[in-house]
Parts: C-alpha cells; structure tokens; sequence
C-alpha cells in the first residue's frame, strides 16, 4: 500500500505539467504585478522613449503576449474553479481572475502618476540630454548665424562639431523666425518622435510650439531653447 502511495506520489511530482498547473498561481502573479508595474506607470512608454524604441510596435507586442497569458491563466482557473477547493482556495482562484480588470483599469491611470506629462517623451528627453550637451549645442548655433539671423555660410558635414555627430540624425535650420535650429527625429508615418534645440533666448511656450506644428504632435518643453516631441 505505501509502495502504491509513494509511486503516485513520485509520478505528480515528475509529471511537468502536473507542475505547471501547481506552480501558476506564483507566476500568474509575478506576470501581472510586472505588467500592472510597467503599463500603469508609464514605465514600459518612458523605457521607450529612453531607448529609441518605437512605441506603438512595444505595445502591440506587449498587449497580445499579455492577453495570451491571461488566456491561458484564464481557462486553467476556470478548470479549478469547478475542482473541490476550500472557501480559501476559491477567494484565491477569483482574486486571480480579477487579476487583468485591474491591470487593464490601472493601464489608464499613467497620466496621472506622470503628472500629466507624456512618460515618452520623459523618457526620450532624458535620452537627448544624456548624448548632447545642450549648453554647447545652443553655444554653437550663436556661431553660425549673422546678426540678420541668417547662417553666414552654407553648413556643410564638415562644419558640424563631433558631439553633434555622434548624436546621430540631425538637420540644422532656421525657422520662419530667424532662430537656428538642431532637428533630431525618429519613426515616421503614423507615429514619429524627435527633438529641438535652439539658442536660449530662444521663447516659445509649449502651446505655441503645438500651434507650429503641423502634424498636431506632443510638446515636452524641458528648458528654453530646447524641447522634444511626438506624434501619436
């Protein structure tokens, strides 16, 4: 009889996927707590932007490998539900299930955490500042414009200083104001991202650099002379 009872208890212990179903709880739970963590944030949209990524495609990825899992996490309950479980085990299996109504609540409250700045571009201005040094770039600009606010010769690629080009893209214009300016941009279609630097006296508020805008983009304006932005 123990021989019996031993040999069934060895066979549920090497069956994988007896161990699974026994050990989804703990991961259902990680799982949810991380994404619950890094949508309702903001973190996963400032991790985007900190880094370069394009935000629409990390989004579509992240929501069908999550609602495979909740999928999955979802039909494995349902099936224990109806198994004999105690009143603790059953608050337990419902709390789980409840699990994804409150991350998909919770997806929609990063506005209000970031306070209601764009957690993107947070984070794609923090990569900005990390690779140029802004106080340079706006001292450079004052260099190659004449008192008209024109440049005063054509810029060519050897004219850009080194810490511009190792930035990566870049175009230098003068906008319909006469102030030089440093475009750096991402993406394209419909969803793009960038950057804007000008010379510090330079003043625009967030709401006139939308009205210049023709694409209707997201203004984060970090300090003056310089800004990023996105379009969603």
């Amino acid at each position: 009889m123990d021989n019996k009872e031993n040999s069934t208890n060895e066979s549920h212990s090497t069956n994988p996927l007896r161990f699974y179903i026994d050990n989804w709880d703990i991961f259902c739970f990680v799982v949810t707590i991380i994404l619950i963590i890094l949508f309702s944030s903001g973190l996963a949209s400032y991790l985007c932007g900190r880094f370069n990524i394009h935000l629409a495609g990390v989004y579509f990825l992240s929501l069908f490998g999550t609602l495979g899992t909740f999928l999955i996490f979802f039909l494995v309950n349902i099936v224990r539900i109806f198994r004999k479980n105690i009143l603790k085990k059953r608050l337990l299996i419902l709390f789980e299930i409840c699990l994804p109504i409150i991350f998909f609540l919770s997806f929609f409250l990063f506005s209000f955490i970031w306070d209601s700045k764009d957690p993107f571009l947070c984070g794609h201005r923090d990569q900005v500042l990390k690779r140029i040094n802004i106080k340079e770039a706006q001292a450079w600009l004052k260099t190659i414009i004449d008192e008209e606010g024109k440049f005063k010769k054509e810029i060519s690629h050897d004219d850009i200083p080194e810490f511009l080009k190792k930035a990566g893209y870049y175009r230098i214009y003068i906008d319909e104001f006469g102030n030089p300016m440093i475009y750096s941009g991402y993406g394209g279609g419909f969803f793009h991202w960038g950057s804007v630097i000008g010379t510090e006296d330079m003043v625009y508020t967030e709401s006139q650099i939308k009205e210049k805008s023709k694409h209707d983009e997201e203004v984060l304006l970090s300090q003056p002379g310089f800004y990023v932005f996105a379009q969603y």
